[in-house]
């Protein structure tokens, strides 16, 4: 330590002491909950041809992120019906954003409302 006379010397001090201290580590976790929705949904040619590019973008960024285990092949009617639900998912999600907040909040919906008689549910 550098003898100074007064404050100099706690500074040095605290200076040395400051850099041979571990750093502290902190995790931080954070939870983004959004909702992506197709936006160029109206642009396909077909329903079927819609829901077979989507599955073919998810096997493309399956393949991208497991390049050790791709999937080949023709695409399945199991993974056809696994898009079909997330697209369905993905629409409702983003049309009915007011009406899913209330369900979720036990909210009651509006008298006038036309969902109302079709008695929704979150599954």
């Amino acid at each position: 330590m550098i003898e100074c006379p007064g404050s100099i010397s706690i500074i040095i001090n605290e200076l040395f002491l400051r850099k041979f201290k571990p750093p502290v580590e902190r995790e931080t976790c954070t939870l983004i909950n959004t909702v992506e929705f197709l936006n160029n949904i109206n642009e396909f040619s077909s329903y079927s041809r819609m829901i077979r590019v989507v599955a073919w973008c998810k096997r493309f960024l399956h393949n991208s992120r497991h390049p050790f285990h791709p999937i080949r092949g023709t695409l399945r009617s199991s993974k056809l019906s696994q898009v079909l639900l997330g697209v369905l998912i993905n629409v409702q999600r983003t049309s009915f954003v007011t009406k899913i907040q209330s369900l979720e909040k036990n909210v009651p919906f509006p008298i006038g409302s036309k969902l109302i008689i079709l008695s929704p549910f979150l599954d």
